[in-house]
């Protein structure tokens, strides 16, 4: 029996009847045309996400000015064309604007560009998702409330409507891999707990490079104040935010109150 390594690029190889071989191929991360879209939507680990796809080799990702670039242009005007263009150079790909592929045309013209890629809808228990999405929102980034509705397909900034919108987008991921299934990897987290990266190297392909330990996810990006670290002279410290938090309610309140109220009530 002949053995042989198959092309990267190539789908088949020319061995059949009569003659008989072995056909290896190399991982699909050594693969030009893979590529790994994160496709859940924010708060839901995508920073996670994008740290493991690093920590494998996955990549390289695309640079940042980019993707915000990218991120308007579907948000605004709902042109995936710069995103489309964005993925051809680059391999590992999370949050916006892949967050919104679900709710606008992206993900269709994704699965038709790049035949060989995968996509790995990062998922969170519907509540937690919902109390640090209003966290985020009506206590450090306001400004971001009506854009995050946008993203999401909801029609209105409560918690009734977040909720019907999330699981809704998550489920035209699930349907759009209906038919080929070992495209996607749904992929639930929580934080700090264990990170599942048995299920990830399995998906990517990156057995050698996978962690023989579980590590935890990636801080709270929220109590944690990321947001500081990038914008210090317009963030509130640590103790306000976890005020505003502890003060917020978990019923169907609208986000454009907790932005008036508890923000002016709980920040200095």
């Amino acid at each position: 029996e002949d053995a042989f390594c198959r092309k990267n690029t190539s789908k088949i190889v020319s061995c059949g009847p009569p003659a008989t071989c072995l056909v290896a191929h190399k991982p699909s991360r050594y693969d030009l045309g893979f590529k790994v879209f994160g496709v859940g939507f924010k708060k839901t680990g995508t920073t996670s996400l994008a740290a493991a796809l690093r920590e494998l080799g996955v990549g390289p990702e695309p640079p940042h000015d980019a993707t915000v670039a990218a991120t308007l242009a579907l948000l605004e005007r709902r042109d995936h064309a710069p995103a489309l263009d964005l993925a051809r150079a680059y391999r590992a790909f999370a949050d916006a604007p892949w967050c919104m592929a679900p709710t606008t045309p992206l993900l269709d013209a994704l699965l038709r560009a790049y035949p060989r890629a995968k996509f790995v809808l990062t998922t969170r228990d519907p509540l937690d998702w919902w109390r640090s999405t209003r966290n985020w929102l009506a206590c450090l980034k306001p400004f971001n409330a009506h854009r995050y509705a946008r993203m999401l397909g909801a029609a209105n900034l409560t918690k009734a409507e977040f909720l019907r919108a999330y699981a809704a987008r998550n489920d035209r991921v699930r349907a759009a891999f209906r038919d080929d299934p070992s495209r996607l990897l749904v992929l639930p987290l929580r934080p700090g707990r264990p990170f599942p990266w048995a299920l990830l190297c399995q998906f990517v392909e990156a057995w050698r490079a996978c962690p023989d330990a579980s590590t935890a996810n990636a801080a709270n990006a929220f109590f944690h104040n990321e947001f500081a670290l990038h914008h210090p002279d317009a963030a509130p410290d640590a103790a306000a935010l976890s005020r505003c938090a502890q003060s917020l309610s978990d019923d169907d309140l609208a986000l454009t109150t907790a932005l008036a109220s508890h923000r002016a009530a709980h920040l200095p």
